[in-house]
Formats: C-alpha cells, structure tokens, sequence
C-alpha cells in the first residue's frame, strides 16, 4: 500500500481508538473523524487518471480490504461493502439511511454509521423521499380519482409511506415493481401497517429491464397516468435508459406524467461510494446530460425541480 495510505490509516486507527467506549456522539469527535477520513479522498481520486477501469477496480478493492478492519465495524459500511442481498442499495439499507441515525449504539461502529447517513448522497436520498411525496400530493390533489399508478423499483415505497391514510382519499391504482420480491412483500406489509388500503394496489417481482420495450410493457401494464421511480433511473446506462424512458413515456396517457429523480455528479464525492463502500454501480451525471437524455427520449419538454439537497434533482415530463 502507498506510503501516504499507510500514514493516513495510522492516523485514522489513533482516531477511532479514541472512539472506543462511546455511547454518544461528540460532536467534536465526529468532526475529527470526518476530517480524517476525508484527508486522503482527493489523493484516490487523483490517481484514478492513470489507470484503466480494470486497474481502479482492484485498486479501490485494495483500499476496502485495507480499511476492513476499521469500516466492518460499522453495520452501515459492512452492508455497503459485503452486499448481503446481492447488490448495493438495498430496501434494508435505505431504510436506514431514511431513519438517519446510527444503527450501532456504540463505540467506532456508532460513528462510521452516523458518518455513513451524513454523506451528501445520504442526505440527499432523505430529501428525495420528502420531495417525492410532495410531488406525488400535488398532481393527486389536481387529478380526479383513481389515478392508475406505476412505481418501479419501489424498494420499501416509503413516499407512500410518508403520504399516509391521506393515500386513501386518492383511490389510486397502484403497481410496485421490484426485482426483490422481499422488497415489494416489505412494501406492501410496511404500508398495510400504516392504514393504507392496499386491496387495489398490485405488488409484483418485476425486471425493469424488461420495461426497453414499448410493446410489451404496454401489453403487461396497459396505460398509466403516473409513473415514477425514486432510484432506478441512475443505474441504467444510458443507451437502456433512452429506450426505457421512451417506452414509459409512450405508456403514459395524454396529461400524464412521468416523475424521474437524478444523481448530479457534481454535488457529491465519489470517494464516499467508490473506495469506501463498494457503490459505484450509478451512472455520473450532469442536470444537462440528464435533460439531454430525457429530451431525446421523450422529444418534449422537461421540468426540473431543484431539491434542498443538490446531490439530487427531479425531473418531469408530462405528456400533453
């Protein structure tokens, strides 16, 4: 390992010893950690300019093995690293990150995981959801009832959540996508919980890959006045993407609209995502390449709503 590596990490061990004991956060302490961490982040990135994708990967690899014994202490970093049901951003983890606080309850594990939800992205995927059920309030609140509802990759669907026994009122007809069937089986039982009928909403393990084809897609889900997925857009490239937005634009009915945040590469540090946790699978980014994206998909106007949280954006794309 690089010599400023090693230096770096022995100074990050002399940090997180004293962690050690903690049962709250020190505000102060939290800040030192973050410093350290942060210290080496632009000497990573750096290097990635001299190496082939094949190289960085193991070199990020290297780096996460390196750091083991510090990072596995936090359960946050553990599943971020060790993917425990296969892939990266699971319904489990971004349910804590919703919950924004530490799952360890002490010591180094209790400051990697509130250094985990305190990342922009994090803080971003929080305001997403906020975001989101504002949006989805406001065109059920300027339509009439029984508005036909398509949610892909829904994960634990907590915009729903949030919307509460207020969804009642709405009587949409509601469809959740997910490729983990436990995800969708979460979602469902998640939102029961919470007093929203869920009789006429439909819970199916779905590829959304299979969504490219306009066809099909339109044979399988027929017309739908809403579509939307929190998440899913950043991890298509951007070929797929075209022909999947395209197709889902064309499955919307006349006056529909299709809700699609974006990732902005620009407002957060790929260091978080690419050497200390193993989640690097999205795309990056700009809002115009986005907008580039979405304007050849679609050939039609696009809104864009800028979030309290610049990590992260929406976009809107009614069919007139």
């Amino acid at each position: 390992m690089n010599s400023k590596v090693e230096s770096w990490k022995s100074k990050l061990d002399e940090v997180c010893e004293s962690l050690k004991g903690s049962t709250s956060i020190d505000l102060t302490k939290m800040n030192e950690l973050e410093s350290q961490i942060m210290d080496v982040s632009n000497f990573m990135l750096s290097n990635e300019e001299n190496l082939n994708p094949e190289a960085l990967k193991k070199e990020q690899l290297k780096f996460r093995t390196y750091t083991d014994d510090i990072f596995m202490n936090s359960h946050l970093y553990k599943r971020a690293r060790t993917w425990p049901r296969g892939y990266a951003g699971d319904y489990e983890t971004l349910e804590k990150i919703y919950h924004a606080t530490p799952v360890k309850n002490e010591g180094v594990g209790m400051y990697l995981d509130n250094y985990f939800i305190t990342r922009e992205l994090a803080r971003g995927v929080r305001e997403r959801k906020r975001v989101l059920s504002k949006v989805l309030i406001s065109e059920f609140e300027k339509r009439e009832k029984k508005q036909k509802v398509l949610n892909i990759a829904c994960g634990s669907s907590r915009e729903i959540f949030d919307i509460g026994k207020k969804m009642n009122n709405y009587e949409a007809d509601f469809t959740f996508l997910d490729y983990d069937k436990d995800a969708v089986n979460y979602s469902r039982l998640l939102l029961f919980n919470e007093g929203i009928d869920v009789r006429n909403f439909k819970f199916m393990k779905y590829n959304a890959l299979n969504l490219v084809s306009e066809t099909e897609t339109e044979a399988e889900f027929g017309k739908k006045d809403i579509i939307y997925s929190a998440g899913l857009f950043d991890y298509i490239k951007t070929d797929v993407l075209i022909k999947m937005i395209s197709s889902l634009y064309n499955l919307l009915e006349d006056g529909g609209v299709l809700i699609a945040p974006f990732k902005d590469k620009e407002n957060y540090n790929t260091f978080d995502y690419h050497y200390l946790v193993d989640w690097s699978y999205f795309y990056q980014r700009t809002i115009d390449e986005v907008k580039d994206i979405l304007v050849e998909a679609t050939n039609t106007e696009v809104e864009i709503i800028n979030t309290k949280s610049p990590a992260i954006n929406f976009f809107l794309i009614r069919k007139k």
